[in-house]
C-alpha cells in the first residue's frame, strides 16, 4: 500500500468534519434568528435570503456526509486489514497510530516513547520493502 492509499482516511475525516462544520453553521443559521432573516432585503443582483434555500442545502449536505462516513468505514475495514496482516507489532502500532487514529508523528513518538523521527524512518523504511504486501 501506497503513503498515499495509507491517508486516504485521513482526508476522508478532514473531509467530514468540514462537511459536519458546513452543517453545524447552516443549522445555526436555520434556528430562531432565521426567521428575520427571511425577510431580509435582497442585494443587488442576488436572491433574498430563504430559508428554504438553507434548508435544502442542510439536506444535501447530510446526504454528502452520509455518503462519506459510508467510504470513512470501508476505508478504516480497508486499512485494518493491512495492518492486521503486518506481522511486527511494533509496525502494526505505528500504522495503526498514525493511519487509523490520524495522529502526528510527535504524538506517536510520545505514545511510543520513540523518538518521531525514528518512527518516521521506520515508517517508510517498511513502505519501501514491500509497499503492496504487509509482514
Amino acid at each position: 500500500m501506497t503513503e498515499k492509499e495509507l491517508s486516504g482516511l485521513y482526508w476522508l475525516n478532514r473531509e467530514t468534519e468540514r462537511l459536519q462544520n458546513e452543517l453545524d453553521e447552516l443549522e445555526e443559521a436555520i434556528g430562531p434568528k432565521a426567521a428575520a432573516l427571511s425577510h431580509s432585503p435582497k442585494a443587488k443582483g442576488k436572491r433574498p435570503f430563504c430559508v428554504g434555500d438553507l434548508a435544502a442545502e442542510i439536506a444535501d449536505l447530510k446526504a454528502l456526509i452520509g455518503l462519506n462516513l459510508q467510504k470513512v468505514r470501508i476505508e478504516r475495514a480497508r486499512l485494518e486489514r493491512y495492518i492486521g496482516g503486518i506481522e511486527c507489532a511494533e509496525m502494526r502500532l505505528l500504522f495503526r497510530l498514525r493511519h487509523v487514529c490520524g495522529m502526528t508523528w510527535r504524538q506517536i513518538g510520545m505514545e511510543t516513547h520513540m523518538d518521531h523521527t525514528t518512527a518516521i524512518r521506520k515508517h517508510r523504511a517498511f513502505l519501501k520493502l514491500a509497499p503492496n504486501a504487509p509482514r
